[in-house]
Parts: structure tokens; sequence; C-alpha cells
């Protein structure tokens, strides 16, 4: 299974006269804190309203978040809408609609307020970003299928992603995750050769996570060396203090595992 670290931030330890002492102290702040969080996360799980635009693709309208002007747009987002809203009127343009955003992107539509037509068709600045939003879906899902060993799913799946952007090197990384889950170790490596050849020009989306993942399949097989060469793709592609210390101490393990 795809490892979720949970990072916790822990306070250093006082001394047992210094606990004694401020107890009470604690008990109040803790209590007050109470207070004034508990109304938020009520307020935080209630619809908010919004005026959202995007495209309509295959029946599903995608709200695409604004961007800084002369920028690309940044992300896309699946709205889940109800069945009685019908979009298929709307394929392939660009809508604004207003109504209510809840948890989970369910977007239920204000009243009686139809989508508005903003553009008879969805820029290629949109469209671009909710392919990659499109692609992701689906290795996610090929990732949550393999997990649950339904590996014809997740071929199917993870081919549909990398059909869709052969430039994205994680789709290749996602690819070798479910060939080592499935025992195929050559088609895992071929992969894997791909991304550390640079094949694939795009590593913008390396997922440290499932890199470690299949860096631990990798030693699982007794292939340490391999399993090292992906420890330190990762690490060469952090953007974070968290992930070069994840990594950077798998590594360390690993590297003393082989001297001894």
């Amino acid at each position: 299974m795809m490892n979720i670290k949970i990072i916790r931030l822990v306070s250093a330890d006082r001394t047992g006269a210094q606990n004694r002492a401020s107890a009470t102290g604690t008990v109040f702040l803790c209590l007050l804190l109470l207070t004034l969080l508990l109304p938020c996360r009520a307020t935080a799980s209630r619809p908010i309203e919004r005026t959202l635009t995007g495209c309509v693709i295959n029946r599903i309208f995608y709200s695409v978040s604004p961007a800084e002007e002369g920028r690309m747009p940044v992300r896309a987002y699946r709205m889940q809408m109800p069945a009685s809203v019908d979009l298929s009127r709307h394929e392939g343009k660009t809508i604004t609609v207003h109504g209510f955003l809840a948890p989970g992107d369910r977007f239920t539509p204000k009243g009686g307020n139809a989508p508005v037509i903003k553009k008879e068709t969805c820029s290629h600045e949109y469209r671009k970003v909710i392919s990659r939003e499109i692609m992701m879906e689906y290795a996610v899902g090929a990732l949550r299928a393999a997990d649950k060993k339904d590996f014809k799913e997740a071929e199917r799946l993870i081919a549909k992603a990398v059909d869709m952007d052969k430039n994205d090197c994680q789709t290749y990384i996602d690819r070798a995750y479910i060939h080592y889950a499935k025992g195929d170790i050559d088609a895992g490596r071929t992969d894997i050769k791909r991304v550390l050849d640079r094949q694939c020009p795009d590593r913008s989306r390396l997922n440290f996570l499932i890199l470690g993942d299949v860096a631990k399949q990798l030693c699982g097989a007794g292939k340490k060396h391999e399993a090292e060469e992906v420890y330190r793709l990762a690490l060469e592609t952090c953007q974070s203090d968290i992930c070069r210390d994840s990594v950077g101490t798998e590594l360390k393990r690993l590297e003393a595992s082989e001297r001894k």
C-alpha cells in the first residue's frame, strides 16, 4: 500500500516542576482554543456560495482556478453536480455558474440559476489544465486498483494516463509501481530507466512518496542497488525539507544495510 506520512511537531520536554506550575494555564488555554475552533469547524463544512467558471468536457463541469493576468491557469477541479443539471448542451464550452460549493467538490446551482455560456469554446489553456486533472484521475485510479490487486484495471487506467501526456515522468513512475506490485520487475525497470535517462522531460510532478514505495518494492525483491537509484532520483527532485529529510533518512538506512 502507498504510504501516507504524517508529520507531527512535538514541543521540547519541560521539567516536572514546570509542568505542574503550568498545568492550570494549559488546561484553560486548551478550553479557550476549543471554544474558538469548534464553531470554525462547523462553518467550514457548510456549503459556500460561489460563482465558478470552467468548461464542460464529456458532460462533466471542470471549474478552472483563476490565474494572474498573463499566466496559465493553475488547476482544474471536477465538480460533482446534481443529475438534474443537464450539461450536454454546453459540451466543449466555457460556462459560468452560480451556486453552493460543498466539501468534496460538490456543487449545486442556486435556485433556478442555469449555467451561463461565457465562450462557445474551451480555450487551449483551460483544456490543458483540465487534461492534466483527467490524467491524474486515471493515475490515482490505477494506483488504487493495483493496491487492490486488480492489475488488469490498473494497467488499463495507467495506459490512459500515459497516452494523455507522454512527457510527464510521474505517469511512468506510477506505471513502474504497478509493474513492481504485480511482480514484473523487468517492465518496472524499463519505466524507471526512462525517467533516469530523462526520456520524459517533465519532472515537475514527481512524487517522493510513490518513489519511496517503488524503492521499497525493489528492496523487497532484493534489488537494493536499483532501490538506491530511485531514492537518489527522489532526493534530486525534492522541493521541500520534509522530502529531503524523509528520503535522505531512507537512503542512509539502505546504504548502511549494504555495508553490513
